[in-house]
């Protein structure tokens, strides 16, 4: 047996000699094997990165800070950028599920019929799904090729992105997909607008965490911070949803987005609606909500009513502009007093007593979403003295920097 056994570990010694000598005939060492297996199992292989077109996380966030300061990232901020384009490079799918704030979708193949789009005097700068994905860099040199030369590549993409503390951008076929398979899935999908909002008709299953009420109710997000996790508001123009992503991140969140067309788009789409509106079932009120009385003003007035009141010169009203600092400087309706609604709800006490008690009043926002919460929050928290008095406009309005506006009435009156 103990011959055997010296035979055993006899040949084992020889097979080992015989592949160590085999990888040195080959010029290759034992180390080097063995780095090449460490390789395998970390994952695929990182793409060559070209110096003069490399671009850090760092310096895309410098950019970023350049550009936007500390605006929040909707939609009509993001159209000021003159300074660069994000371009996606990823298929369609992933690009869906959650690209960088602002980036447009065009994968190589699409590069060369696109030109159009890739601006000659901004900075053009590919990216997609890490320092192993190959797509941005063939995006890039098709785009060289055809005479751009303000080019850079994100080769971290957005991994790196999502890494250094910033949210993604996702799309409604993704938003749907994800609904649709939640029972399966580590997903959660947030409502950031008021309570009451919510309440009226909301995205199946999503769970409401307004922003006002963020230290409050965030103790309702799952435990799990790897739990991915959307959050939406009142479409494009509503900064609630990216607030409360950003809120997220600052907790631990890894994979936080912003379906940033939020309801309005869901509802477009015609996908399904839960909540009292879609149900028709009547709204549970506060019993301190004052009730309409005969010739008193009703809770909304619509975009015809509205254009309306504006053209009456002779008519005094205030017009109560609910939308952030930033937007409301981008462009309001003159005379309209501002006042944030984020702002209002954290100092309701001091803010309530800058909104005129002795004129009608009308809120806007862009959608009607945030000024159907200030409607609500002045009508049942007290401390304001004419809520009969009180209007939301119920339609989407568009203000341009002069101060002109165009509105497009919203598909549901939104209750009088």
């Amino acid at each position: 047996m103990r011959n055997l056994r010296s035979k055993v570990i006899q040949l084992g010694a020889v097979l080992v000699a015989a592949f160590l000598l085999a990888a040195c005939s080959s010029g290759v060492s034992g180390q080097s094997l063995a780095n090449e297996n460490i390789a395998r199992a970390a994952g695929p292989k990182h793409v060559e990165q070209d110096p003069q077109l490399r671009i850090t996380t760092d310096e895309v966030m410098a950019l970023f800070a350049e550009v936007y300061g500390d605006k929040t990232l909707i939609k009509a901020t993001l159209e000021t950028n003159d300074r660069f384009l994000l371009v996606d490079a990823r298929p369609k799918g992933r690009y869906q599920e959650g690209h960088i704030p602002g980036a447009i979708h065009l994968p190589p193949g699409e590069v060369a019929a696109n030109l159009d789009q890739l601006p000659r005097d901004r900075q053009v700068i590919f990216y997609c799904g890490g320092l192993h994905c190959p797509l941005s860099t063939q995006a890039a040199k098709i785009a060289m090729e055809h005479g751009l030369t303000n080019v850079k590549v994100y080769y971290e993409g957005d991994p790196g992105w999502s890494a250094a503390g910033n949210y993604l951008i996702s799309q409604t076929p993704y938003v749907y997909h994800m609904v649709a398979r939640s029972d399966d899935a580590n997903f959660i999908l947030i409502d950031s607008r008021p309570a009451q909002v919510h309440q009226k008709s909301f995205i199946p299953g999503s769970l409401s965490v307004p922003i006002n009420q963020w230290d409050q109710k965030k103790s309702l997000l799952p435990q799990d911070l790897d739990t991915k996790l959307i959050f939406y508001c009142g479409g494009h123009g509503c900064p609630h949803s990216h607030n409360s992503a950003k809120a997220a991140k600052e907790l631990g969140y890894k994979s936080v987005s912003v379906y940033s067309a939020g309801e309005p788009e869901w509802r477009a789409q015609n996908l399904p609606l839960w909540g009292n509106e879609p149900s028709g079932v009547a709204a549970l009120e506060p019993q301190e909500l004052p009730k309409v009385a005969p010739g008193k003003l009703s809770r909304s007035i619509g975009a015809a009513d509205f254009q309306k009141l504006m053209a009456e010169k002779s008519k005094e009203v205030v017009i109560l502009d609910v939308r952030s600092a930033d937007e409301y400087a981008a462009g309001h309706i003159p005379g309209a007093i501002n006042l944030p609604d984020d702002q209002f709800y954290a100092n309701y006490e001091q803010l309530v007593k800058n909104v005129p008690t002795d004129q009608q009043i009308v809120i806007h926002c862009v959608t009607g979403i945030r000024a159907e919460g200030v409607y609500h929050a002045l009508a049942t928290r007290g401390g304001y003295e004419n809520a009969q008095g009180v209007q939301f406009l119920n339609a989407t309005i568009n203000i341009a920097s002069n101060g002109t506006f165009t509105l497009d009435q919203l598909a549901t009156a939104g209750g009088n």
